[in-house]
């Protein structure tokens, strides 16, 4: 993990889909963490360091995106990290996420609004 690059959670249960999010996120200067459903990204939260921002899968196994965005603003060291949820279904409630990107989305997408979240343009 390098210091000076913004950290990016990456919490997504397809293991191909949370692959190509980590290797592409980090070709273009993010470090990256990855977490394979919502509990797990609840536990690497905890365990730190914590992320600039969060790409949160909205449906997921063990607990969903939902709950662990609920859970993040519940917590007051995790309530104001920026959090992207991705859903394939574009009628989703954003909730109380920062962002929705709409599956598929554009890797030029999700950088954009990484770099809008984070007010990071060296990126």
């Amino acid at each position: 993990m390098s210091l000076d690059r913004p950290r990016v959670l990456v919490i997504e249960d397809d293991a191909d889909i949370r692959s190509a999010l980590v290797e592409c996120l980090e070709d273009v200067g993010y470090d990256v963490a990855a977490a394979a459903n919502g509990a797990d990204g609840l536990a690497r939260l905890a365990d730190g360091p914590l992320p600039g921002a969060v790409l949160l899968d909205s449906m997921m196994p063990v607990l969903d995106g939902a709950a662990t965005l609920a859970r993040m603003r519940a917590n007051p060291e995790w309530a104001s990290i920026p959090v992207i949820v991705s859903s394939a279904d574009a009628r989703a409630p954003q909730l109380s996420a920062d962002r929705l990107l709409t599956k598929p989305f554009s890797v030029d997408d999700l950088v954009a609004t990484l770099k809008e979240l984070l007010d990071d343009p060296a990126v």
